[in-house]
């Protein structure tokens, strides 16, 4: 259903040369009148401009002027009406609002650092995902991508280690970025054991040091098995860098804690049951929260967990945006169509010989 309070026009000003009507025909009736300056001299008003604005016989030839009946007349002068209406509408930019549906501001308000670990224990298949046995790696990969994809409005950066720690990608807003490169780790990526857990915490900090306008949270997730080795930075001066820079650390354990979670048949490698004592000391000195899980359902649980926790109240502020669509070229074409059926009926059309 349309409307009308839909409907404006850009330049209604144009309206108010209505008023030149009136002055135009009395000056075109001067002009063309018997004893007028226009049979002494020349005439500088084509006698079909005057014709338009005059509806009485003029000083034309009588084979250019036709002989109308007052119902010809009246007709004649409602088209011409019309027609400067139409004009008039043209110029005015006739236009039609449009709602579309109201956008939330997509700016982001969070800076997620994630920490994953990709050792040789990140192969082990204690888990399923649809039913079929997945290794550790898979399941982080896949819950991840769909915590990522539902959370748009937020900065992400990823780091893994193992034997050594990198910054595989930087603090973006671009979750299609994150979400590609995430789908690029593997274990053995770093290396097999874990020693760099505390250097790649120490680049997620970093990433979150340089405070950004417009965001109002930062926090760090680490998921990994726990620590097989010891790390290289103590975990004691991470917790510090931590606590001044403000930034709760959630850790999530990955695997089972015994052996017979293991599904595999065939396997030389040692199975690795997770190590929790480092992950909970982490999240309880810097007010973070420690999760182990049992499967990629329980990631996916902890993860909102981790969402309604440190969500960000924001206040709706959805307005509702207009499309304009421009409606001039109609009156204009009413105008063209109204103008050929006045020059018709008022015998313009016998200028064909």
């Amino acid at each position: 259903m349309i409307a009308w309070q839909d409907w404006q026009f850009a330049q209604p000003a144009w309206f108010w040369l209505l008023l030149i009507w009136p002055v135009l025909q009395l000056l075109v009736a001067r002009w063309f009148k018997k004893g007028s300056p226009s049979s002494q001299g020349a005439v500088f008003i084509h006698p079909q401009i005057a014709r338009f604005f005059n509806g009485q016989k003029q000083a034309a030839s009588q084979a250019d002027m036709p002989s109308i009946s007052r119902l010809g007349y009246g007709l004649s002068f409602m088209l011409k009406l019309a027609i400067l209406l139409s004009l008039l509408a043209t110029l005015a930019q006739p236009q039609r609002l449009i709602e579309q549906p109201p956008q939330m501001d997509s700016q982001p308000v969070r800076d997620i650092a994630l920490v994953i670990e990709s050792s040789v224990s990140f192969v082990l298949q204690d888990y399923q995902l649809d039913g079929q046995p997945a290794s550790r790696m898979e399941v982080v990969k896949s819950v991840l991508d769909q915590f990522i994809a539902g959370l748009q409005a937020n900065r992400f950066s990823i780091a893994l280690y193992a034997e050594q720690a990198y910054t595989l990608v930087p603090m973006t807003a671009d979750s299609q970025a994150v979400r590609q490169n995430l789908q690029r780790l593997q274990p053995y990526l770093a290396g097999r054991t874990d020693p760099a857990m505390g250097e790649a915490l120490g680049l997620a900090l970093r990433e979150l040091a340089e405070p950004q306008a417009g965001i109002e949270k930062r926090i760090l997730v680490l998921v990994s098995d726990g620590l097989q080795s010891q790390s290289r930075i103590e975990l004691d001066a991470i917790v510090d860098l931590a606590q001044s820079l403000n930034v709760p650390i959630y850790t999530i354990g990955i695997g089972a804690g015994s052996i017979e979670a293991d599904q595999r048949v065939f396997s030389g490698l040692i199975y690795q049951p997770i190590e929790t004592a480092s992950l909970q000391f982490l999240a309880q000195h810097t007010a973070g929260r420690f999760y182990q899980v049992g499967g990629g359902d329980d990631l996916a649980q902890v993860l909102a967990d981790i969402e309604r926790h440190e969500g960000v109240v924001r206040q709706d502020t959805r307005q509702a945006r207009w499309q304009t669509l421009a409606l001039y070229p109609y009156p204009l074409m009413l105008a063209v169509g109204l103008f050929l059926v006045w020059w018709l009926i008022t015998l313009g059309g016998r200028r064909w010989n």
